[in-house]
């Protein structure tokens, strides 16, 4: 499925398109440990837009809110395509600070 929505690096149309890939192994020359051990880059050098997958939930990221909601758009077209129920009450608005995956957040104070 991730194959499916993500595609193969350059595609103008797809919000998940990436330039090329930088590998920030522990031990490497130039190693970053604020970075991702792989990372996608897009044409700006930025980040580039990436789907992540827990059991079955998908999680959208990128640099700016437009392409974050052009990509989950697309995640959830081609999931219907594909037969997967779109669960739109469980999407949430882009955020840094988005909580938990799903459920609650609980804290205690002493």
């Amino acid at each position: 499925m991730m194959e499916n929505n993500v595609g193969l690096g350059r595609n103008d149309k797809n919000p998940f398109e990436w330039s090329s890939i930088r590998k920030d192994y522990p031990g490497s020359e130039g190693y970053d440990p604020s970075l991702p051990w792989i990372l996608k880059i897009d044409e700006e050098g930025l980040l580039a837009c990436d789907l992540h997958q827990y059991v079955d939930d998908l999680s959208v990221m990128a640099k700016d809110v437009a392409l974050t909601w052009r990509a989950s758009s697309r995640v959830a077209k081609i999931c219907s395509f594909l037969g997967f129920q779109d669960a739109a009450r469980k999407r949430r608005a882009p955020s840094q600070e988005p909580g938990a995956w799903a459920g609650a957040v609980v804290t205690t104070v002493d």
